[in-house]
């Protein structure tokens, strides 16, 4: 999606960091879509599960790059539905 565009997204969750700050603790969730593509979301609490798929609505942050892997930055998400089987994400 373009910067600033508001969609659906679907994703396995591949990894989830959990970083503490001065506002409470902020969870980084990596996610992989079918296409091999990686999602970012930073959030406020602890919503999604380790390897579960998840359709998520979220707002385009950025586009960048981290360790030489092109990823996509969203925000302001709410989760729409998860997925039951990792294949139907596919």
């Amino acid at each position: 999606g373009t910067v600033k565009e508001r969609m659906d997204l679907a994703g396995t969750v591949v990894s989830e960091h959990r970083i503490p700050g001065d506002y409470g603790v902020t969870s980084i969730y990596k996610m992989l879509d079918d296409k091999g593509n990686c999602i970012t979301w930073f959030s406020s609490n602890q919503a999604l599960t380790e390897g579960k798929a998840y359709v998520l609505k979220g707002t385009v942050k950025a586009h960048d790059e981290f360790k030489g892997a092109k990823n996509t930055v969203i925000t302001r998400c709410k989760i729409v539905r998860e997925i039951e089987a990792a294949k139907e994400v596919a």
